[in-house]
């Protein structure tokens, strides 16, 4: 991933945390994670997203 695709992948997390009130994992989910012996890292992390925050 080069660096900008990680700032913009920053940029978009912290645009929907800031739009959201609640953010929870999808039932009946599961984290996957990349298989590595140095780094445990995320495959895949589904969310539903539960509510909007509003007068923002």
């Amino acid at each position: 991933m080069s660096s900008l695709a990680r700032l913009e992948a920053v940029v978009a997390l912290r645009l929907l945390l800031s739009a959201t009130s609640d953010l929870t994992q999808s039932a009946g989910t599961a984290p996957a994670y990349v298989p590595s012996l140095f780094v445990r890292r995320l495959a895949r992390l589904p969310i539903e997203v539960n509510g909007a925050r509003t007068g923002g």
